[in-house]
């Protein structure tokens, strides 16, 4: 781990900020390298501010909920790279939102695919409201 670490950093430009998906990211590394005692020169730009880009996409969805990786990449039109969860792939597809939504910030969203979310958001207690059921 501390290896691959300080491959990356020296490889980063020093002006770097990186992009995340969620917070959770930025969490994650910070965690490894707090838990296993990782200490180098470089290793600053891994503290630095982060770009959520999953709360750039809610912003500009003007919604209360997160949007998955996946959805958003539906919503905006963005052909990606399936295998989501593999951190190659969820960094390619973050940078491809990401450069979306900051090359062209007011882009509208998929309305089929948001209809057909939104329709999708029910839960089996949403079915089944109503109905009452005597038990015997």
């Amino acid at each position: 781990m501390k290896e691959a670490l300080k491959l990356f950093t020296d490889w980063l430009p020093e002006d770097t900020r990186l992009v995340e998906w969620s917070d959770s990211d930025h969490a994650q590394i910070s965690h490894e390298i707090i838990g296993k005692s990782i200490s180098f020169g470089g290793i600053e730009c891994l503290d630095g501010d982060w770009i959520d880009c999953q709360a750039m996409f809610t912003a500009k969805m003007s919604a209360e909920r997160a949007y998955s990786l996946t959805d958003a990449l539906n919503l905006s039109d963005i052909s990606y790279k399936d295998g989501a969860h593999d951190g190659y792939v969820d960094a390619y597809n973050t940078a491809l939102l990401f450069a979306k939504l900051r090359l062209t910030p007011d882009y509208p969203v998929n309305e089929h695919v948001l209809l057909g979310a939104e329709r999708l958001s029910f839960s089996i207690g949403d079915l089944l409201a109503g109905l009452n059921i005597a038990y015997a």
